[in-house]
């Protein structure tokens, strides 16, 4: 089944009021009880797969917590989510289930990622932060007493992102009626990496027609047209970008909160200078080498442009990982153990031989600095976190090989 049809499928699905019949189960009382306790067994519990999914929603509504899932692959987590937002449908406007996706470009490969990438992980991340609240100037609601749940595959966990406080320093709330300061605003949207454009048809770019100012932070599913009055915000309307029409069951949105337009932050660009001019492009074939000119000098200057999340090594001193945004009584759910710590090996050989391939063709830098973390790095704070294994194996039974 494609994945247009299998969500399709799923869209108009909503089995939430079948979760409650697990309790029905003794074994899954008792279960429960431990893991409400902070006792549970942490053995692999060989859940049947096609099960999984029912009970991992079943645990993440019941513990009314952040609830991350990892599993292997990077189809795997998409299926999944899909199958997930079924037991877990959006409630009071806000999804429940979130992916964190994979970066299309392998690691090393400067390549941009697609729209839809960057929404998903920017949406999760979003979300984790929103969930914790904190927010500074964000209305209060029913998003901190919702369970949210994280989706993500062993690519999604590795990717380097930005750091926890510079997202959470990054999201501003716009609503009806604040005032808004036009040339701030802007300024401060290029230095999120927002690329200005006549018109905003793709996540990322913002336009200014006189007092109107349409702009599509990835966080968003839609595109937001601000219209002022003078310096305060008259209304705020969703459009469709195709037609560039309001969306009729959206006229009267009355708050929106404005992520930033990449997990690079090119405001950060002249920082890193330092980090920049120590790459050693000799190896580079002339076309490569004018293409990295270009986008130091945009990150000199602190603006955005396509493919700017490979520079996400070398805008922050600490990147961060998922696991650097999850409350500490987050609960983690590990798939299945043994093909989890398969595909990180792989990951992590495949890693290496792309970046030996990169600087052997010329099209990239003799000593980059890695995109992902390595599995050493994230072992221990992901063991501290004590995963419960829904599948086979564990964290260490497949380590034998590497």
């Amino acid at each position: 089944m494609t994945t247009c049809n299998r969500k399709h499928r799923f869209k108009h699905m909503n089995l939430s009021g079948l979760l409650p019949l697990l309790t029905s189960l003794p074994a899954y009382r008792s279960f429960l009880d431990d893991l409400l306790a902070g006792e549970p067994d942490r053995a692999p519990l060989g859940i049947y797969g096609a099960a999984r999914p029912y009970l991992v929603a079943a645990l993440a509504q019941a513990v009314n917590r952040v609830t991350v899932l990892l599993v292997a692959r990077s189809e795997q987590a998409r299926q999944v989510y899909d199958e997930l937002q079924v037991w877990l449908p959006p409630t009071n406007g806000l999804a429940r289930v979130q992916l964190l996706a994979d970066p299309d470009a392998l690691p090393y490969e400067r390549i941009p990622w697609a729209r839809e990438t960057r929404q998903a992980r920017m949406s999760a991340l979003t979300a984790l932060l929103r969930r914790q609240g904190g927010i500074a100037g964000l209305a209060g609601g029913s998003a901190a007493s919702e369970s949210l749940l994280i989706v993500t595959s062993a690519r999604g966990l590795m990717q380097k992102t930005l750091p926890p406080r510079e997202l959470r320093l990054a999201l501003k709330p716009l609503r009806v009626g604040q005032m808004f300061d036009m040339n701030e605003s802007l300024m401060r949207w290029l230095g999120m990496g927002y690329r200005t454009d006549a018109v905003v048809e793709e996540v990322g770019l913002l336009s200014r027609r006189g007092g109107i100012v349409d702009i599509w932070p990835p966080n968003m599913v839609w595109p937001v047209r601000i219209e002022l009055f003078g310096d305060e915000i008259d209304s705020l309307r969703l459009f469709d970008p195709a037609t560039q029409r309001t969306l009729i069951e959206a006229r009267s949105v009355r708050e929106v909160l404005i992520g930033p337009a990449s997990e690079a932050l090119p405001r950060y660009g002249a920082g890193a200078q330092d980090l920049l001019d120590a790459l050693d492009v000799r190896p580079l074939h002339p076309p490569a080498r004018h293409e990295l000119d270009g986008q130091r000098e945009q990150l000199r200057q602190g603006t955005g442009f396509k493919g700017q999340e490979w520079y996400i090594p070398y805008l922050y001193s600490q990147p961060a990982s998922l696991l650097d945004y999850l409350p500490n009584d987050a609960l983690l759910l590990l798939d299945d153990g043994a093909e989890f710590m398969t595909l990180v090996t792989d990951l992590e050989h495949q890693a290496a031989q792309t970046q030996r391939d990169l600087i052997t063709g010329g099209d990239l830098p003799a000593n980059p600095l890695p995109p992902h973390f390595s599995w050493t790095e994230l072992k221990a704070p992901l063991e501290a976190r004590k995963p419960l294994m829904l599948g086979h194996g564990d964290l260490e039974l497949s380590l034998i090989h590497i």
